[in-house]
C-alpha cells in the first residue's frame, strides 16, 4: 500500500480489514501522499464464533476518509448456497 502511494500508482486505498495495526501506514500514506482511504468495514457475527462480534472498527472510521459497513445481506448474496451432506 505504501509502495503503491509512494509510486503514484492509486488515488484512493480500499482498505477491507478491522487490523488497526494498518493506521500507521494509512496515516502515512494520507498525510504523506495526499491518498485517500476508503475503510470497509464488517457488522456482522462469524457462524463459528458466536463469541467474537465482528463490527467496524471505530479507530479505522476516525483514520480514514470515507467508510463503508457491510451488513449480512449485503455479503450473503455473493455466498454459495450449502452443499448437501451425504
Amino acid at each position: 500500500m505504501i509502495a503503491g502511494a509512494v509510486d503514484d500508482k492509486y488515488d484512493t486505498a480500499i482498505i477491507v480489514s478491522s487490523d488497526t495495526d494498518l493506521i500507521p501506514a494509512l496515516d502515512w500514506i494520507r498525510n504523506r501522499c495526499g491518498k485517500r482511504v476508503e475503510y470497509v468495514g464488517f457488522s456482522m457475527k462469524p457462524r463459528t464464533e458466536v463469541d467474537d462480534p465482528v463490527y467496524p472498527t471505530q479507530a479505522l472510521i476516525r483514520h480514514s476518509d470515507g467508510q463503508r459497513v457491510l451488513v449480512e445481506s449485503d455479503i450473503r448474496k455473493f455466498q454459495f448456497p450449502e452443499q448437501a451432506t451425504l
